[in-house]
């Protein structure tokens, strides 16, 4: 399957050209979903896409925390879990962005595709202090950016996991001298 932002930045060059008003746009900004960690954060999610739908934005932007611990499953594929009265399934956060943003139902939300850019956040990682790899390989690049001279528009992403946790659970200081120096 191809990674998110490439979806979603073919998708954002196609919509920009048919901008009537180039200087007339709006984005969305979101944060905090936590995708895939169960029903409550997915309907959650669910309810901010479509809030998102009503203001007809050129895109989203999720500033981070997309998942809750950086898992194929949260990302990509669902899971399904027991409950008292029997199975049920977990969308992950690209199931929710396929349904609600790619393939929305016209009656319901609308018909223009959204197209959504994710900046990593320490929650993407796999696992405490882990990589960011399934976010690399399914969502997208950790640092990136997009420009469109048409509406004179730059998005800029920029991963933000400069605070690392030690295995006490206590964190680390000083962390101005591991920054990564992000260049474009």
């Amino acid at each position: 399957m191809t990674r998110l932002y490439e979806v979603s930045k073919a998708l954002l060059f196609e919509k920009a050209i048919d901008i009537e008003n180039p200087s007339a746009f709006t984005f969305v900004y979101m944060g905090d979903s936590w995708a895939g960690d169960g029903e409550t954060s997915n309907a959650i999610l669910t309810e901010a896409f479509l809030e998102a739908r009503k203001h007809k934005p050129l895109f989203i932007l999720h500033g981070g925390d997309a998942v809750f611990s950086g898992t194929v499953e949260q990302f990509e594929t669902g899971r399904d879990y027991q409950t008292a009265t029997g199975t049920k399934q977990v969308k992950s956060f690209r199931n929710l962005v396929d349904q609600y943003l790619f393939n929305p139902d016209p009656v319901k939300v609308g018909t223009d595709k959204i197209p959504i850019f994710v900046v990593p956040g320490n929650h993407e990682q796999n696992g405490l202090n882990g990589p960011l790899d399934h976010f690399e390989e399914l969502i997208g690049p950790k640092n990136f950016m997009i420009n469109i001279p048409r509406l004179k528009l730059s998005i800029i992403g920029v991963k933000n996991l400069f605070r690392k946790q030690r295995e006490d659970g206590t964190y680390e200081t000083n962390l101005y001298k591991q920054k990564e120096v992000v260049a474009f």
